[in-house]
């Protein structure tokens, strides 16, 4: 828990960057800096989302700032966009190279991505299974109404709430 004491002097540091940018110095490496020293300050109060934005504009105005694709990947990494994350740490592995704590997150940020990407085909695969056992289901039913010479038609009444939008099909009664 950050003191009040610490909370006051964030917001004069936010306060204070945002009004030296508010001048529209022409200075573009001098912008970068004060976005990304803004950054910084927005990571320390978790204000992540604004810290990542911060960046991003820093590296439009200079794209050669180490500091402001390290907060970047720092802020995304909060946010859980791995993939941004790991964008922001290969360009800051790119300027550079020897940072030990560059290269460690590099690494955590890859194996976390392969995990998320593996769990995702999971979810495909799972989502295709279900699919595919919905669809057997579904011509299961109307196998057995046209077996027994039954045949629909439309609904008498609009039940599509019911339905969640979807067309109604027919299912068989489960046996208890």
């Amino acid at each position: 828990r950050m003191s009040p004491a610490t909370a006051v002097a964030n917001q004069n540091a936010l306060a204070c960057y945002t009004k030296a940018l508010e001048m529209e110095c022409k200075d573009q490496v001098l912008n970068s800096k004060l976005y990304s020293n803004r950054a910084a300050v927005s990571l320390r109060i978790k204000q992540y989302d604004k810290a990542v934005d911060d960046c991003r504009t820093a590296l439009r105005l200079d794209s050669e700032n180490h500091k402001a694709c390290y907060r970047g990947a720092k802020a995304c990494e909060a946010l859980g966009l791995t993939s941004q994350a790991l964008n922001f740490c290969s360009h800051s592995l790119k300027l550079r190279p020897e940072e030990k704590e560059l290269q460690e997150m590099q690494k955590r940020l890859t194996k976390k991505l392969q995990s998320e990407d593996q769990g995702r085909q999971n979810d495909r695969q799972i989502l295709a299974k279900a699919a595919e056992e919905q669809r057997f289901a579904d011509q299961a039913a109307v196998t057995a109404l046209e077996s027994r010479a039954v045949r629909l038609g439309p609904p008498m009444w609009d039940i599509t709430h019911y339905t969640r939008g979807a067309p109604p099909r027919p299912r068989l009664a489960r046996e208890r």
